[in-house]
């Protein structure tokens, strides 16, 4: 998997934000509308520095909210729409949840549904290449990767959290300063949170 330069990386992330796109995560809502999942995706380079795999996602892409009657487990939600937006192929035994799920209230006609987050530990397959896509059947452009503390200062604002636990979780195998650099980013981004209680290595590095 490529490793763009951390400008190449900035310009990507410019070039979609100047046409309203976000930068999430891959995932959204399953088929019977009850939940939804996203999934962060640690990615290393030969020094062992962290990027995670995002989607641009495109805001107001007017696309219509189509539900169906198939239920799906959280695990298969989050490989299916992992594969719809990236192309990447998750095994259920890979993925693994980040921290509780919350349920969310209801909006633009849907019903409360639970919100689920996973943080992959393998995968296979590669990206798609989605750059002449039309937009009037896609919510989201060609996924690349994002340097973590840059992504803490990008990432669309409700994935915050999540991604906060995910990084916890990984404390043991991220290199310090990717730790420290990118939970600087997110508490400036979110001061107001009171990380020691949410996070369990928090007050190692403050």
């Amino acid at each position: 998997m490529e490793f763009l330069t951390y400008q190449q990386v900035k310009e990507k992330i410019r070039y979609y934000k100047e046409r309203g796109f976000q930068i999430r995560f891959p995932g959204g809502t399953s088929y019977f509308g009850d939940k939804n999942a996203i999934v962060i995706t640690p990615v290393f380079n030969s020094f062992g520095k962290v990027a995670f795999v995002i989607i641009p996602y495109q805001v107001d892409s007017g696309l219509p909210i189509v539900l169906g009657k198939r239920k799906e487990s959280p695990k298969s939600l989050a490989a299916r729409k992992l594969f719809d937006e990236t192309g990447l192929i998750a095994e259920d035994e890979n993925l693994v949840k980040v921290g509780d799920p919350i349920l969310l209230k209801s909006r633009k006609g849907r019903e409360k549904h639970t919100k689920y987050c996973f943080l992959l530990k393998s995968f296979h397959g590669g990206f798609l290449n989605l750059d002449n896509s039309s937009f009037l059947s896609r919510e989201t452009g060609t996924p690349f990767t994002v340097h973590g503390p840059l992504l803490a200062h990008e990432l669309y604002h409700g994935h915050l959290v999540f991604f906060a636990k995910a990084v916890d979780s990984m404390f043991d195998v991220l290199q310090k300063d990717d730790y420290c650099s990118i939970m600087r980013e997110i508490i400036k981004r979110k001061p107001g949170v009171d990380w020691k209680i949410h996070l369990e290595h928090f007050k190692e590095v403050a």
